[in-house]
């Protein structure tokens, strides 16, 4: 939207300016249990569209390295929140064709605080892009909702080029920008959790802290005050 609007109006590009979505910490539990679990915990919640969002990149590398011995299913676990009963159908006919039901479960959605609890608890949270001619400049709130976690983001193929330099900004990301990105990111997921050495995966605080709904209530107020400061 603001590479649109500089285009159109170049006189302007100075003036023009971003303020995202954010998060606020103050939603987010105390407690975080991610790292006593005995399984590596990837979550989505939300809702999974069978049109524009597509996880099959994921179940393909999953399948190769279950297959291989290289990943041990017993040590991991999917936990699904779907929103919309259309993502629930498609979504268990994926499970049932890769046969991952001994570790894919799909739950009832959950209200918004239960879902942030859900994922604080995480080892790895999932972000799969909506894929459409209008998602390209889109910074969802779902996102926002991963940065307060500070928990690692594993991004599926197609994310936005914003967020992909946002998740480079915190730190703590992953984008798998085609299957063979895939299969390395989840080894490496996977020997961190053995190691228990996902903890260095946590994000840059700092970085993070600029998207609280608390700064970018400042930076939206400093920009009003530049504007009447200059009309003056």
């Amino acid at each position: 939207m603001k590479a649109m609007l500089q285009s159109v109006h170049p006189h302007l590009q100075n003036n023009i300016h971003v303020v995202t979505n954010g998060f606020d910490p103050n939603d987010f539990p105390l407690n975080n249990d991610q790292f006593s679990s005995q399984k590596l915990t990837f979550v989505y919640p939300g809702k999974l569209s069978p049109i524009s969002q597509n996880p099959s990149v994921l179940f393909d590398a999953l399948s190769i390295l279950v297959q291989r011995g290289i990943i041990n299913p017993n040590k991991l676990q999917f936990h699904w929140y779907i929103q919309n009963s259309d993502g629930v159908i498609f979504l268990k006919r994926l499970v049932k064709k890769y046969t991952f039901q001994n570790f894919m479960k799909i739950f009832k959605p959950t209200s918004y605080f239960e879902s942030l609890e859900k994922q604080t608890q995480a080892s790895v949270l999932l972000f799969i892009p909506f894929v459409s001619n209008y998602a390209e400049g889109c910074l969802t709130t779902k996102f926002f909702e991963y940065l307060g976690t500070n928990n690692p983001i594993l991004a599926l193929p197609s994310t936005p080029e914003i967020i992909k330099k946002l998740l480079e900004e915190v730190g703590g990301g992953y984008v798998a920008s085609n299957p063979s990105d895939m299969v390395n990111i989840l080894i490496e997921l996977y020997n961190r959790f053995l190691n228990k050495q996902l903890l260095m995966l946590g994000k840059n605080k700092d970085a993070s802290k600029q998207y609280t709904r608390l700064n970018l209530t400042r930076k939206l107020a400093g920009i009003f005050n530049s504007v009447v400061e200059h009309s003056q």
